[in-house]
């Protein structure tokens, strides 16, 4: 007696149980199957009887595809110990399907081939192994189709099925295997057991840190006093993903250069899944170590500075304290972030004004001489000079935050405030509705927007302030000068004005409007030679500044050194004088900007 069991998973493992032996004093009939399953997923599993002898033939009366025709008149199935034609008398076409196993006997190169001989007008598929490695269904190539196969293991079971059809009652004699006939030897049926398929879920493996991995923008870069986050996810030795927590994670973050150290927090997700987070304070390069028990994967953190910091940002330079009229002054700005670490870049904004006697001010440009990898990083100058001499108040200031504060007033002259703000752009437009839920009027309110505005370019900018209808109103001033008056009459319902201004210098802006009755809407827009017709980018308005440490500074201007041609003499003993007696005259010494110096 002779029996064996043949187990398929879905994804098309074979597993052979080798027979039982059969006797008084053991189980009869049992066998064991053992199977090592890579994939964590849900898996079935067949298992089915493996019966020696030959394959299960089905006979249609007719030719479809599909099969769902009905069988010859006596219902055709049957085992044949070999796959060949059948005699069917009554059919003028027919259809033959073959399943069952087939076993190699050794593990060589396979071809196979479906005909001995073949009519033009005759089918065929076949199948090794849930692989199609014939297919002359719809037409046929040639009448002797082959193909080949190898088999990784001799004497295991391979799933075997094959359709044929003609419509002239010829061709197929059977299915050979290098020149040879498949015979009953290599063909097996296979039954299910009962209950099959089975279904089998897989579980991941335990974790396994070498196919484990990590991701994330901490990994490789971090900013100062922002925090900083890395995702590790953890899989088995196959490279399943692993389902739920537990498993020890520990991180370090090491400055090679200053010893600093940060331990980030890491968090199970309970889903195989774990996030580190840190927030460093010290710029530099860092080891980033996550380990897992004995195991440990690295990556290197470039840890950039802050944003500018106010507060530990300063100004250097004797020019913050006295200066001569006429001649170019010049002190420095060091921009550091809050934690004291050099900025690296020149993208920092500034607000530097001198305001002296007879109203005499100035908008300074701040530029940065930073020269990477190390020279004066974050470092700044500012040249003015001054034409009055006296003393000067110098404020210096840093802007950060993009956008412009706003202002909401319950009534047309700016007086009753109900709200405050900040707008990324100055693009306001609530229809019909009030402008803002504690301003709580539809009609009847006003707004001031209030800023600084920083030009690209030195050139000439066109200012467009588009309202909705006639009856709203709109002032806007730039470095505190009117460029649109439209508040007592308006000319337009996009009124504009025309301004020179000198890029990469930070601009006061101030914008009031005001609605009486219907629709609210109102926007800044600008153009020059070099911009397009465009509302005016958040990145080029600042909502406010603050003063660096020390500022407002003091500055004393001295005048220059005495000019002849400037200084001047009157009296009339420059021209007219008596004998015995004493004669006068005054003199005004100057400087070559007509500064006085002392007078004579």
């Amino acid at each position: 007696m002779y029996a064996c069991i043949y187990t398929r998973t879905c994804n098309e493992h074979n597993f052979h149980a080798n027979a039982g032996t059969i006797s008084a004093d053991v189980t009869k009939g049992r066998y064991q199957v053992r199977y090592t399953p890579t994939a964590a997923a849900a898996v079935t599993i067949f298992s089915s009887l493996v019966v020696p002898g030959g394959v299960f033939a089905t006979y249609y009366d007719g030719v479809s595809a599909t099969y769902h025709n009905e069988p010859l008149a006596a219902g055709k199935v049957e085992t044949i110990s070999s796959i060949h034609t059948p005699t069917v008398a009554s059919a003028a076409s027919y259809t033959v399907r073959w399943s069952g196993l087939f076993r190699p006997l050794v593990t060589t190169t396979h071809t196979f081939t479906p005909y001995a001989s073949a009519a033009a007008t005759d089918r065929v598929k076949l199948w090794i192994d849930s692989k199609l490695i014939v297919d002359q269904w719809n037409s046929l190539a040639g009448l002797t189709p082959a193909a080949t196969l190898s088999f990784p293991v001799a004497h295991e079971y391979y799933e075997l099925q094959m359709y044929y059809q003609t419509f002239a009652l010829s061709g197929l004699v059977g299915l050979e295997s290098n020149g040879a006939v498949v015979g009953s030897d290599q063909l097996f049926m296979s039954m299910h057991v009962m209950g099959s398929p089975f279904t089998v879920t897989t579980e991941p493996a335990p974790a396994d840190f070498a196919t484990s991995i990590m991701y994330g923008e901490g990994l490789t870069i971090a900013t100062a006093g922002v925090p900083s986050k890395f995702l590790v996810q953890v899989k088995d030795s196959f490279n399943n993903l692993r389902k739920q927590g537990g498993d020890d994670i520990l991180s370090q973050l090491a400055s090679a250069g200053t010893g600093a150290v940060v331990n980030p927090k890491i968090v199970d997700n309970h889903d195989g899944t774990y996030i580190g987070s840190f927030t460093p304070s010290m710029q530099g390069l860092y080891d980033l170590s996550v380990f897992m028990g004995t195991s440990v994967k690295t990556s290197t953190v470039l840890v950039e500075p802050g944003l500018v910091c106010s507060a530990t940002s300063y100004t250097n330079g004797l020019s913050l304290t006295v200066a001569t009229a006429g001649y170019t002054a010049t002190f420095t700005i060091q921009s550091k972030d809050a934690f004291t670490n050099l900025r690296t870049v020149g993208s920092d904004n500034f607000v530097v004004r001198l305001l002296g006697p007879q109203s005499e001010e100035h908008n300074v440009r701040s530029s940065y001489i930073g020269m990477p990898p190390n020279s004066n990083l974050g470092r700044f100058t500012v040249s003015f000079r001054a034409t009055q001499s006296g003393d000067f108040n110098i404020a210096v200031a840093a802007a950060t935050d993009h956008g412009l504060a706003v202002k909401y007033f319950r009534d047309t002259a700016l007086q009753q405030v109900a709200d405050e703000g900040v707008m990324s752009q100055l693009d306001f437009n609530v229809g019909d509705q009030t402008s803002n839920a504690n301003v709580a009027i539809v009609d009847g309110f006003s707004m001031l927007w209030t800023g600084f505005i920083k030009p690209t370019a030195s050139e000439e900018y066109t200012f467009h302030t588009k309202i909705a209808e006639a009856d709203e109103r709109v002032k806007l001033w730039i470095d505190d000068q009117w460029v649109v008056d439209q508040w007592a009459s308006l000319s337009s319902t996009a009124p504009t004005g025309t301004l020179w201004l000198a890029g990469n210098i930070l601009y006061d802006l101030k914008m009031q409007y005001k609605e009486i009755v219907g629709h609210s809407a109102t926007s800044l827009f600008w153009e020059s030679s070099s911009t397009p017709l465009v509302l005016v980018p958040s990145s080029s308005l600042f909502r406010s500044a603050t003063d660096l440490q020390g500022s407002p500074f003091t500055a004393t201007v001295f005048p220059a050194r005495t000019s002849g041609t400037i200084s001047i003499a009157i009296g009339q003993g420059l021209s007219l004088a008596t004998a015995g007696k004493a004669a006068s005259f005054t003199g005004s010494k100057m400087d070559k900007i007509c500064n006085l110096i002392h007078w004579v």
